[in-house]
């Protein structure tokens, strides 16, 4: 199966053959893109990344590339066994509401709550863990996923919604949108006509609600680190690592194994940059509205369970931190 999906974004209306202006057109196919790059963030937080890459097609049309891509090594080589970026790519649209299918079975997709809510909520309210009501200023209410609600809360995704799907409308050349996936035209087809022209500018203008539920989501795991920059004094706040051994990815962590901090106080252990740390690992995540706060993580190193001394690399011995020695 292809990890790439082209998604069809046609403009029709009065003198398409004629082109569109340069500085009219690259805002709208930007927002394009940033929609569906946002949208893969709200709701696949430390997930794969996702690509989206605009060429012309036909007169009026363009295809979306979008790809799914691993963000290190071992999960490429998880991807080719177990490929499923395209159902996942496809899921994405329809949550926003761009494509129709059936993935995501009922409960709505972010442009049918516009729809329904003619671009303006009044109250949110929690019903269940992944139910939301929505209530319109004409008393109507809807009930959503908590993956709509995620979308319809965040405010780039207000702009960005209105950018690809609004501002084109407005045109008095434009007179609908069409979206699908190409070779699967019939089945995900959705046109966006100028009857929600209005909704999308009352959305984008809207002030957003949220539902301000907070929670804590602990993860524990043991990785292999490296030191990066710790503490003379053995301060366990002021310690960041190399997460694997490598240079790309540094992990800022306070440091709880109090043996091992004791240790390094006492000079019994004797850190250098090129050393490897066995350590289990605990992050604290925090979501807000089911939106993981990246910025909000707090890593802590719970225990120090093996320690490789890189003046040692034939021997590789290991060193427990209950009695780690650092040996001249």
């Amino acid at each position: 199966m292809s990890q790439k999906v082209n998604f069809i974004y046609r403009l029709e209306g009065k003198n398409i053959s004629d082109g569109f202006d340069v500085f009219e057109l690259a805002p709208i196919l930007l927002s394009v893109g940033e929609l569906i790059k946002e949208s893969n963030k709200i709701l696949n937080p430390g997930g794969k990344d996702v690509a989206v890459n605009v060429k012309p097609f036909q007169k009026g049309s363009f295809i979306v590339d979008i790809v799914l891509f691993a963000q290190n090594n071992f999960q490429q080589i998880i991807d080719f066994v177990n490929n499923e970026n395209v159902r996942e790519i496809k899921e994405l649209l329809e949550w926003i509401g761009i494509i129709s299918g059936g993935a995501v079975g009922t409960g709505g997709s972010l442009v049918w709550l516009i729809k329904k809510l003619k671009g303006k909520p009044k109250t949110v309210e929690q019903l269940k863990p992944n139910e939301v009501r929505y209530t319109g200023e004409d008393g109507n209410t809807f009930t959503v996923n908590s993956k709509v609600h995620q979308l319809f809360s965040n405010y780039k995704i207000q702009n960005f919604v209105y950018g690809a799907y609004g501002k084109p409308l407005e045109s008095d050349n434009i007179e609908s949108v069409e979206c699908y996936i190409q070779d699967e035209k019939e089945s995900t087809k959705e046109v966006f006509g100028k009857s929600i022209a209005k909704s999308l500018k009352n959305y984008s203008e809207a002030h957003l609600l949220s539902l301000a539920v907070e929670e804590e989501v602990i993860n524990s795991t043991d990785v292999f680190v490296s030191p990066k920059r710790g503490s003379f004094d053995a301060d366990p706040r002021q310690w960041s690592f190399r997460l694997g051994g490598t240079g790309e990815q540094i992990l800022k962590a306070t440091i709880k194994d109090e043996k091992f901090l004791e240790q390094y106080r006492d000079n019994k252990i004797r850190l250098h940059y090129t050393d490897v740390l066995k350590v289990r690992l605990i992050q604290k995540l925090k979501k807000i509205d089911g939106v993981i706060n990246m910025d909000a993580t707090v890593n802590e190193v719970e225990k120090v369970l093996e320690y490789y001394p890189a003046s040692k690399p034939i021997q590789a011995q290991v060193f427990p931190t209950d009695d780690i020695k650092n040996e001249e």
